[in-house]
């Protein structure tokens, strides 16, 4: 068997172990489904080198995510009673209208992370050093301790990484540069859409677009960052030999990630994009399977947590396996030759692939589904690339000069004014799935009939995923 394929299934089965450990499961039980697993894979399949990586696999990924656990997620934390914490923003704060939310990393006496709700005034940023006295509390899922409108007071500032301070600096400069020449609403779509900056979206504007299904654009999902990544490359490549734009673009994208908070979405889609460099620059062919699989493998290294409990990562994968191997079906199925019109055909397909593997999810999560996000998105995405480059030229030139940032902020408004309709119309407009649970089991059925019938179709048709 090559190299390749030992990797890939060495990493499943350690992602495997780590979601056994994740939800609980007992040593025994874990041994226990292992070994069922493996006299199946033996005996019914015929995969032998299989067995060979199952069983220490799995468990390698079991006993990862328990020693980590020990190490990095002990906490010394009073929960239910009112005490004074010292400690620092460990992470870029999310600013709203009407709060803004703290990751607070204790200092000693006390160990651990708490999410702090508090005023949206004054505003304090990462490396600030504050001094807290309230309450923590679980989480409804038990996973966050959270301490709402506490008592605050500033200490010092500083006491994060400058890297990290610098870039976080930049980037609210940059939406302050959009926010001089255009309007709330607008500025506040723009700034989503280029660097993920959400502080300045209204709850209504919010709802509108979970109610429409277009929260995707401002999350930095893998659209946009492809769009940065592609920019970047082209950029550079002009300037540049190949080898120069290669680590240039490496450096760039890694400082885009940084600077625009290392969200699960936009960690996986600039590893990915990394990936895709590196195959370019050796002259190797890009295996997506292995890309993702190896994507995966290093944020579940980097924390282990990210494959139950992060929303955000269960998401963009969901969304991207959906398009890179359900995309060639429906292509098949309906015959589709050409992107059609504006790329309505593809934006079409796009989208509904990546709804085939989030679906369960959103409703699991969010409980609720637009039925109509097909079309929103048919209507908007074509138009995202463009309002991104128009953005990014708004927000840059708005360093040197407003009445250059007016210039380019005058045909984004086209655009952005465009999409905020689409979002506001389809929003109004309630059709949806909306449900108040859903258990695991219909998650592993959903999931498992998909994994069938992509195998069935694959194999019946002759077909390749999307790359």
């Amino acid at each position: 068997m090559p190299l390749y394929d030992l990797a890939f299934y060495f990493i499943i089965f350690f992602l495997v172990g780590v979601v056994f450990a994740s939800v609980g499961f007992s040593l025994l039980v874990v041994l226990g489904v292992v070994l069922s697993g493996a006299l199946a894979i033996f005996f019914v399949l015929s995969r032998h080198y299989a067995t060979l990586f199952l069983i220490p696999s799995v468990l390698l990924g079991f006993v990862y995510f328990n020693i980590y656990s020990d190490i990095f997620y002990i906490e010394h934390i009073p929960l239910e009673e009112k005490a004074v914490f010292q400690g620092v923003v460990a992470r870029e704060p999310v600013y709203g209208l009407t709060s803004q939310r703290l990751a607070f990393k204790l200092q000693p006496p006390h160990r651990g992370e708490v999410m702090v709700y508090t005023a949206p005034y004054p505003r304090y940023v990462y490396g600030d050093l504050l001094a807290v006295t309230g309450t923590v509390e679980k989480s409804a899922s038990g996973a966050l301790n959270i301490m709402s409108f506490p008592e605050v007071t500033h200490v010092a500032s500083g006491k994060g990484n400058a890297v990290k301070q610098a870039l976080f600096t930049f980037k609210r400069r940059f939406v302050a540069n959009l926010e001089r020449v255009l309007p709330p609403e607008e500025a506040a779509l723009l700034a989503g859409e280029t660097v993920g900056d959400r502080a300045g979206f209204s709850k209504p504007f919010t709802e509108a677009m979970k109610l429409s299904g277009t929260t995707h654009i401002v999350a930095l999902s893998g659209h946009n960052i492809s769009v940065v990544i592609f920019a970047v490359m082209w950029a550079f490549g002009f300037f540049f030999s190949r080898r120069v734009s290669f680590y240039a673009s490496v450096f760039f994208i890694t400082l885009f990630v940084v600077m625009t908070g290392a969200e699960a979405s936009v960690v996986r889609a600039g590893i990915m994009g990394i990936l895709i460099l590196l195959a370019v620059q050796a002259d190797r062919l890009y295996s997506v399977r292995n890309a993702l699989a190896l994507t995966a493998f290093g944020m579940t290294l980097h924390d282990p947590r990210v494959l139950v409990f992060d929303v955000g990562f269960q998401l963009s994968f969901g969304a991207l396996l959906g398009i890179v191997y359900f995309m060639p079906l429906l292509k098949h199925f309906f015959n589709v030759n050409d992107e059609g019109f504006l790329g309505w055909k593809y934006n079409a397909l796009t989208t509904v692939s990546a709804q085939i593997g989030v679906l369960p999810l959103l409703l699991y999560h969010f409980g609720y589904f637009s039925l109509l996000s097909i079309a929103a998105n048919v209507l908007i995405l074509e138009a995202v690339p463009y309002t991104m480059g128009l953005g990014f030229l708004t927000g840059f030139t708005g360093f040197a000069s407003d009445a250059l940032s007016q210039v380019f902020a005058r045909s984004a408004h086209l655009l952005l004014y465009y999409q905020i309709a689409v979002i506001s119309f389809f929003s109004n407009i309630p059709w949806g799935i909306s449900l108040t649970s859903l258990p695991w089991t219909a998650l592993g059925i959903y999931y498992g009939f998909l994994a069938w019938g992509m195998i069935y179709g694959y194999r019946k048709y002759k077909l390749t995923p999307t790359l």
